[in-house]
């Protein structure tokens, strides 16, 4: 009995440790589509709505695209973990993006939310 569940013990830790979770990359642009995918440059969301309405897990990367300027605020509902947070950044090469919170509290709102990395927004 005792090699038996030694042996699924085994099995049970080698089945875990094949499944891997892919962390995603969402980008945002100025020129986006909020009914494209967001995954690639070429297919970017547009809006913060859009951002806003999604889900995010552990480790994904939301990337606003150099130069451009969006309007409200930014609202987290998800957490990262300490081994992968969840990114907020941008890409590009022009100046940081700019998330102008238009009289809201904050441009980017983060209650309750752990493990969030903001860097490289104006």
């Amino acid at each position: 009995m005792k090699k038996i569940f030694t042996l699924f013990s085994v099995v049970c830790v080698l089945l875990l440790s094949a499944v891997s979770v892919s962390a995603a990359t969402y980008y945002i642009s100025n020129e986006g589509n909020d009914t494209n995918d967001g995954l690639t440059e070429d297919t970017p969301w547009r809006t913060i709505e859009k951002v806003n309405q999604s889900s995010f897990a552990p480790g994904d990367k939301i990337l606003f695209k150099t130069g451009g300027v969006w309007s409200g605020s930014l609202w987290m509902k998800n957490s990262g973990t300490a081994a992968a947070p969840i990114e907020i950044s941008s890409y590009g090469n022009a100046n940081k993006p700019i998330i102008n919170g238009d009289g809201a509290n904050a441009a980017v709102y983060l209650y309750n939310q752990q493990y969030v990395k903001v860097s490289n927004l104006e």
